[in-house]
């Protein structure tokens, strides 16, 4: 019998939108192993790109449903610029304090009706086996939580992509006792409802159970579900003559808080290392493709070239590289982000920029890549030019692709 899920998904393709890509895939992967989906979203911003991940979507199986964003989420998300939009974004803001407790820079805020209307339109028409609900932003899991604590029949799936009260983004960091209690409260609501707990990090995955276990009966089962990759992204393999003379090493992705004191360091490092370099005529440069606003002048270095993102086109890139950087502060230095498992099915060596963490002692434990600096070394740039630098060629990827995330989902619904 087939089996039918609800996923809610606030930026899930063909908004652009950080959340968007890891659900898209696993949706992608459902429906490739026959089940059925019915997704809520948010409407797509005005103007903006759309996903690069849209095509991932595009399935008989697959079956979307497009809701009225809230009224201040756009002004708050994606600012105008200039004079209005500045108005506008701190019009929103105090709107939502006003309005609203927690914090105000919650998008899905002033979603609650609209959504809670087309949950109860769309369990009454159908039978699902489970409700999937994926965050941030946080208000929607506790809107959602609050519709299937009167379901008995369904199970119901909260999926964590980063942590929710000790993040540093969301507007967590600066919010008052009062505000932060509201969302302690929302968490701990969600959590107790949920069945199952997914996240992608073992540390945030313990971190829950462990909240879970101290204030509410235990029932809800936490479980790790990292990230992954779609070998449909990754291009025939083709061999590439690499110049001796240029070390080219890639990055994709976002720039985390914290990530471009990272690169900062970096820049400041290559040129004492291009330097070096040059008795043997060799040259290292970076290539960083992206969509998050840089200033110039903070990297300004002949060696960082930074470039709009580039979509599947970035697999292309990784593939004509020397080696891929991962970029980890403090905060992300015990996750395995996207970026990790694109660059391990590129078979690419990874140059890990953390002063110390999991992903740090794992990539090097498994002889996938190397530190950027390692007590003041660099030794990559030695196995560069002894010809005997390390990659991924022994490690079984397979149990990393979207499949292996499918099937483990799989057997949780039974």
């Amino acid at each position: 019998m087939t089996k039918r899920l609800l996923l809610i998904n606030f930026d899930f393709p063909p908004n652009q939108g950080i959340g968007g890509r890891r659900w898209a895939k696993m949706a992608k992967g459902f429906a490739q192993s026959g089940f059925e989906l019915d997704v809520i979203k948010s409407d797509p911003i005005a103007g903006n790109k759309t996903s690069s991940w849209s095509s991932d979507v595009q399935s008989s199986r697959i079956r979307i449903y497009s809701l009225s964003r809230p009224l201040c989420s756009s002004f708050i998300s994606h600012p105008r610029r200039g004079i209005v939009g500045k108005i506008l974004y701190r019009f929103a803001l105090m709107f939502n304090r006003i309005r609203y407790s927690g914090t105000p820079f919650d998008v899905s805020l002033g979603w609650e009706k609209v959504l809670t209307n087309k949950l109860v339109e769309l369990t009454k028409t159908k039978t699902y086996d489970a409700v999937i609900a994926t965050g941030a932003p946080w208000n929607m899991l506790y809107v959602v939580a609050q519709f299937m604590s009167r379901q008995k029949t369904i199970k119901f799936i909260v999926d964590y992509r980063d942590p929710w009260i000790e993040a540093k983004n969301y507007g967590m960091l600066g919010l008052s006792a009062k505000r932060m209690q509201c969302e302690i409260a929302k968490e701990l609501f969600v959590l107790r409802t949920a069945n199952i707990v997914t996240s992608p990090y073992p540390y945030l995955t313990e971190r829950l159970q462990r909240r879970i276990d101290t204030n509410s009966n235990g029932q809800t089962r936490c479980v790790t579900l990292e990230h992954f990759f779609d070998p449909e992204d990754i291009p025939t393999r083709f061999s590439v003559a690499h110049s001796k003379k240029v070390f080219r090493i890639v990055y994709g992705g976002d720039i985390y808080i914290g990530a471009l004191e990272l690169l900062q360091e970096i820049s400041q490092d290559l040129k004492a290392i291009n330097e070096k370099l040059s008795e043997k005529d060799i040259r290292v440069i970076i290539d960083i493709y992206t969509d998050s606003s840089v200033d110039s002048e903070v990297i300004s270095s002949p060696f960082v070239q930074f470039h709009a993102s580039i979509g599947r086109e970035l697999f292309v890139e990784l593939q004509k590289s020397n080696a891929c950087l991962i970029l980890l502060p403090e905060h992300k230095k015990d996750e395995k982000t996207t970026k990790f498992y694109e660059y391990l099915a590129a078979r690419k060596p990874m140059i890990v920029a953390a002063k110390d963490g999991a992903v740090f002692d794992y990539i090097r434990s498994m002889k996938l890549g190397y530190g950027w600096s390692v007590d003041e070394t660099h030794e990559w740039i030695e196995a560069y030019i002894s010809g005997d630098m390390c990659n991924s060629e022994e490690y079984d990827i397979s149990k990393e692709s979207i499949n292996a995330r499918v099937d483990y989902i799989s057997r949780l619904l039974v």
